[in-house]
């Protein structure tokens, strides 16, 4: 009974887990537990700095890239340059494309940095006489020069500019619609130079008499809107001045005329009053008598 009794004693015991040996077990698991979890982090970690230093790398070699194209666009405008002053325009042409196409590969389509090789690309097309095609690339720097309100005097600029090609094509309307509206954002902002404002008045004011001449209708006498003053003015004073010139001419024309008459007049009354000289025959005739 004793022997039954000590083996359930025994078998209680080795079942029974006692508190130490529950700590023992417990240290153990968060030991493997902390284990397992620093090798997780170390793992994550590691990752996250592959992918920093990945990370790096791209923008590293991004700004490379930028810098590359940088240089490379400053390269082809320097050599529009040279061509251009040689007179080697179709080469400058070349160049100042290649330009405009590594800043659109650079900062995207349309960007406000392609503004110098468009004016070289205009002005190169003008002296070429290529009239479209100088027309299409100066209404896109105008369309550049809106975007930025606070160039006022760019925008007038390029307004001017566009301004002349339709005066060399003769396109007189779409020229005086186009400096009417430069006279009205010069009006608007006071900062516009007084010389860029003149400009536009006595090129307006050309247009204007042009079109008079052609017998063109412009579209302020189309419409209610009228010219600027200053440009009403202007021809209105060239006017009186033709018409003044006209007048002068036509009244010193009347008085030459005036003492021509009047010395055919006083002749005609000298020869009335000049006693008539007899003939020979008449003098002879009454001496015989």
């Amino acid at each position: 009974m004793q022997k039954h009794g000590l083996h359930w004693l025994l078998a209680v015991t080795l079942l029974t887990i006692q508190p130490c040996h529950s700590q023992a077990i417990m240290e153990f698991g968060g030991v493997n537990a902390s284990s397992v979890g620093l090798g997780a982090g170390l793992g994550l970690s590691l990752s996250h700095g592959m992918a920093l230093t990945h990370s790096y790398q791209a923008a590293a070699s991004a700004q490379a890239a930028i810098i590359d194209k940088s240089r490379a666009i400053e390269q082809y405008m320097k050599m529009g340059y040279d061509y251009e002053a040689r007179k080697d325009l179709d080469s400058a042409e070349k160049a100042y494309r290649y330009a405009l196409q590594v800043i659109a590969s650079r900062d995207g389509p349309g960007s406000p940095k392609s503004v110098p090789a468009l004016q070289h690309l205009v002005s190169i097309a003008s002296m070429q006489e290529r009239w479209t095609d100088a027309l299409n690339m100066q209404k896109t720097l105008v369309k550049f020069s809106q975007q930025n309100p606070n160039d006022v005097t760019g925008a007038v600029r390029e307004q001017i500019n566009l301004s002349k090609l339709f005066i060399q094509t003769n396109n007189l309307p779409q020229a005086e619609v186009n400096l009417r509206e430069t006279i009205t954002l010069c009006d608007s902002h006071p900062s516009v130079p007084a010389a860029q404002r003149d400009a536009a008045l006595s090129q307006y004011a050309q247009v204007l008499r042009q079109m008079d001449n052609q017998n063109t209708p412009t579209a302020a006498q189309s419409t209610v809107i009228k010219p600027p003053a200053d440009v009403a003015e202007t021809t209105a004073s060239l006017d009186a001045a033709i018409d003044s010139t006209v007048k002068k001419t036509h009244h010193k024309r009347a008085d030459q005329t005036d003492e021509a008459n009047s010395n055919d007049a006083t002749m005609s009354t000298t020869s009335e009053e000049t006693p008539k000289i007899p003939d020979a025959s008449e003098v002879l005739g009454s001496e015989k008598r």
